[in-house]
């Protein structure tokens, strides 16, 4: 068999709400679903629900000894934002030694993103 040449293309860069987990344990949030959800806060709490094996975002305005700070990189021309999770992920035994990419599920009146860990997209 022949090889074929491969034709430079141009891809569009993904516009959906998405957040990934990465195999260093920190959780990075799109552009659309940082401005869809987190925008107008500064802090998370993690919480887990060893159950339906979801974990919840819940985001706060304030500081507290409990809460991670969303960091906002500015890489290139854009923002990168993210947050550690590496202690809460180990502490409850979620596998991040991949990195996998999650729908979150806004929960408006909780102020909370959910992620289920079952449902990787």
């Amino acid at each position: 068999m022949a090889y074929e040449m491969f034709e430079k293309k141009k891809t569009t860069r993904n516009t959906s709400k998405f957040l990934t987990i990465t195999k260093q344990g920190t959780i990075r949030f799109s552009k659309k679903c940082y401005e869809a959800y987190m925008k107008e806060y500064d802090t998370i709490k993690f919480l887990f629900n060893a159950e339906t094996n979801c974990i919840g975002l819940k985001l706060y305005t304030e500081d507290d000894d409990n809460a991670y700070k969303i960091r906002k990189a500015k890489i290139k021309n854009s923002f990168a934002y993210s947050v550690s999770a590496a202690a809460f992920l180990k502490f409850y035994g979620v596998d991040f030694s991949e990195t996998k990419r999650y729908r979150p599920i806004w929960i408006e009146k909780k102020e909370m993103i959910k992620i289920n860990l079952n449902k990787e997209i």
